[in-house]
């Protein structure tokens, strides 16, 4: 499969969840692309990143905030010492946004 073909499936699923029509759809599929990328940018080539080994990036949006759930071969070092390293990741990931983020880290 194509990513041509990949990213038309993705505009009309959300034609079909959202009832937009196609150019409407598509426009709001190219943001949340370029926003996903700006996201998964973030996460891997952050300063702590590639210290962490971070394996895959999996982002899931609701209307009222965006989960981002990270897979590390070293989680402990991705959250930081009590977590100062997720939260300012966190608080960068939600100026990006724009919306509140839900940040999940789990092993690989």
């Amino acid at each position: 499969m194509t990513d041509d073909s990949a990213f038309k499936k993705r505009v009309r699923a959300r034609m079909a969840e959202t009832g937009e029509r196609y150019t409407a759809a598509r426009r709001m599929a190219e943001a949340e692309a370029a926003e996903d990328a700006a996201i998964r940018g973030e996460v891997q080539r952050g300063s702590i990143g590639p210290a962490a080994g971070v394996r895959s990036v999996k982002i899931t949006r609701s209307p009222d905030q965006v989960r981002v759930t990270v897979r590390a071969v070293r989680p402990i070092v991705l959250a930081g010492y009590r977590g100062a390293e997720a939260d300012r990741l966190r608080g960068e990931l939600e100026q990006l946004t724009g919306k509140p983020v839900r940040l999940e880290i789990w092993a690989a």
